[in-house]
């Protein structure tokens, strides 16, 4: 069955854990193929330094999994702490893509929950920088870590670790979780890296989808990843899946020169694997195991541009966002609408702001770029106006639409004569293009922009 080209299938490999695969070429008589292996599903264990390779690293986003890290019995005693000491929160909003509940553990017991966070740490490492940053900064080989962490460094009070600890659980009733992230810039958060162990068996679906790879949802499982990492629970088919969270932070609350450093660098590594998700996710033809809808992603790396203070590039992604839905139309025509009604209400800012998503969800349509470039010179933003307006003629030729070549044209015209002297040369020439396509549309725009004058 692996025989095709475009298979995807896993393998395990002694020593080096379980790989996932696609064929990507067959020999004529299919007694060989090539195989590109796409993604690390687990571990067996770290990589560690050489000769040949003098420093150790963790990739930011890859995360560290150990397979069967708590024994069958060992879950079933973390999920009995939760149900003695915890209510069920049913939190079902689906506009938000969330279906769940979640057994809060408040507080975290240190004589009770303890001996779970020493096996973290035994099993995923104790160096701080992975806690902190979600992947270890280079090293000579041999040398120790900057800073070893122990079980109280997630314990101490006011400078603990832990933000929170809670089991989700996934049924029938409750079963996703969709594309998200559990930090940004300025959330005042402070979270670092998320730290998931499955804790039950007996369901079907429920894949933990983390970046572009599903995490292995054996028994017992462990696998610790970037907070700000987009990941996902895909439903659950049948029974009842159990997952511990525990949710790590910086310590403390007051951030040194250091610390900003540090984080500075987490949310390059965040801007960068969101960039290339989004990449991956657009892409049909490289086989990437990433099955996410390319919406959501823009949308998450849009809130992130947000969230940094760069509202245009975020609306760029926004726009990809809705464009990438079967809905796009719609949404541009909602847009749309909605321009028109605070333009007419005066409001010339909010229409717009409508009227840049238009244009950015269609950019090859002339009439939202020539609607855009009309409201601009309205509310005194010439500059603007005319960069809108010359995108419009640019989409008009190449649709071959006269009437929107004329219309933006005409606009363009009177923009140019707003500007003043130094700009009644290109406005004339603009005047005669508009009246050398069409006389009588070029008279019927010129009118309609005088009424608006």
């Amino acid at each position: 069955s692996s025989r095709r080209r475009g298979t995807a299938f896993e393998r395990k490999f002694v020593g080096c854990g379980v790989h996932r695969g696609v064929v990507t070429s067959v020999s004529p008589d299919a007694d060989r193929v090539t195989v590109e292996w796409t993604a690390v599903v687990y571990s067996d264990e770290a990589k560690t330094a050489t000769d040949d390779d003098p420093t150790t690293t963790t990739t930011w986003g890859a995360g560290r999994s150990v397979a069967g890290a708590f024994s069958a019995e060992e879950c079933r005693r973390i999920e009995a702490l939760f149900d003695a000491s915890c209510e069920p929160e049913t939190d079902v909003r689906p506009s938000m893509g969330i279906a769940r509940r979640n057994y809060w553990l408040r507080p975290v017991p240190r004589d009770d929950f303890g001996w779970v966070v020493a096996r973290v740490l035994e099993s995923l490492g104790r160096d701080a920088a992975f806690w902190e940053t979600g992947a270890e900064g280079p090293r000579a080989a041999g040398s120790p870590p900057k800073e070893v962490l122990s079980e109280a460094d997630f314990f101490d009070e006011g400078s603990g670790r832990i933000d929170f600890v809670l089991m989700h659980e996934f049924a029938r009733d409750a079963n996703f979780f969709d594309w998200h992230v559990d930090t940004k810039p300025g959330d005042g958060t402070r979270r670092t890296v998320n730290v998931n162990v499955i804790l039950s068996t007996g369901f079907s679906g429920g894949e933990l989808e983390l970046g572009g790879r599903n995490a292995s949802l054996g028994l017992g499982d462990l696998h610790a990843y970037p907070a700000a990492l987009p990941h996902k629970v895909h439903d659950v088919l049948d029974g009842v899946r159990r997952t511990l969270v525990v949710a790590v932070r910086l310590p403390g609350d007051d951030s040194s020169d250091e610390e900003e450093e540090s984080r500075g660098a987490y949310f390059e590594n965040a801007e960068r694997a969101y960039a290339e998700l989004c990449r991956r996710t657009s892409d049909d033809d490289d086989h990437t195991v990433m099955t996410a809808p390319p919406a959501k992603m823009h949308w998450i790396y849009g809130d992130f541009l947000q969230a940094t203070g760069r509202a245009d590039e975020a609306r760029l992604k926004y726009a990809d966002s809705y464009r990438s839905t079967p809905e796009r139309d719609a949404y541009v025509d909602a847009f749309a609408a909605a321009a028109a009604e605070k333009h007419a209400a005066g409001d010339l800012a909010g229409a717009a702001d409508d009227l840049h998503m238009c244009a950015a969800i269609r950019p090859e349509l002339p009439d939202h770029y020539a609607d855009l470039g009309v409201v601009l010179w309205q509310g005194g933003d010439l500059e603007g106006a005319e960069r809108a307006l010359r995108a419009a003629q640019t989409a008009a030729e190449a649709r071959g639409a006269t009437e929107g070549l004329v219309a933006a044209t005409a606009a363009l015209t009177v923009v140019l004569e707003a500007l003043g002297d130094s700009r009644r040369l290109d406005a004339l020439a603009e005047r005669d293009r508009a009246m050398s396509i069409d006389r009588d549309l070029a008279a019927s725009a010129f009118d309609q922009l005088r009424a608006l004058q």
